[in-house]
């Protein structure tokens, strides 16, 4: 939030108070940290709903998601969110294939197996950006300085230009890409030079 939107909702709220609930889980604060700062900051009353989640993760996928409701949200920002995801996919994606493994020496009635899980594939349907795109802004984000990353935020600049000025998308990083993108979108994969990647 800029420090023009944050003054704004501070006058709504000093205003007209804090309508919207704040949302928690378990006592946790998920959603409305700046209207609890300005609400405890000018003794504003408010109130809270209980989210249910199934733990803790569950509560993080939560808010990452919630942030897509947001207007006008980037792709650089929906991209960052859709990393942000990729633990949480990823975590669910190895279960999933244990569970798979397991089952195999599990006859009963009950094993239940759960489909396999594409990473690239769920971050990229969670936030609607290109698999490709979020892989560029897996580089940027390792390898960018933050000037960088801030004309990103403010949209000043674009991905792809600020991905093909990194020294590092000339080489290994691009084939990473490249390759992500290609098992995303089951085709096939261009032959890639092995000097290439160690350059």
């Amino acid at each position: 939030m800029s420090p023009e939107e944050r003054q704004q909702l501070e006058a709504n709220l000093k205003a007209d108070g804090c309508r919207d609930p704040l949302v928690v889980w378990n006592g946790t604060l998920l959603d409305g940290h700046n209207r609890y700062a300005i609400c405890k900051r000018h003794h504003l009353p408010f109130k809270t709903v209980e989210r249910k989640c199934a733990d803790r993760d569950a509560a993080k996928v939560w808010i990452i998601q919630s942030q897509f409701g947001r207007r006008n949200l980037r792709t650089y920002a929906r991209a960052k969110l859709a990393l942000a995801l990729e633990p949480l996919i990823r975590q669910q994606a190895a279960a999933n294939q244990k569970a798979g493994r397991d089952s195999r020496w599990d006859k009963s009635a009950s094993a239940r197996v759960e489909k396999p899980i594409d990473t690239w594939r769920e971050m990229a349907k969670a936030t609607r950006v290109a698999p490709a795109t979020i892989a560029k802004v897996k580089v940027i984000e390792a390898h960018a300085p933050e000037p960088v990353k801030a004309a990103l935020r403010a949209g000043t600049t674009t991905i792809n230009r600020e991905y093909t000025k990194a020294p590092v998308a000339r080489g290994f990083y691009a084939n990473v890409a490249l390759i992500s993108t290609c098992a995303v979108l089951n085709i096939a994969l261009p032959v890639i030079s092995i000097r290439s990647c160690g350059k």
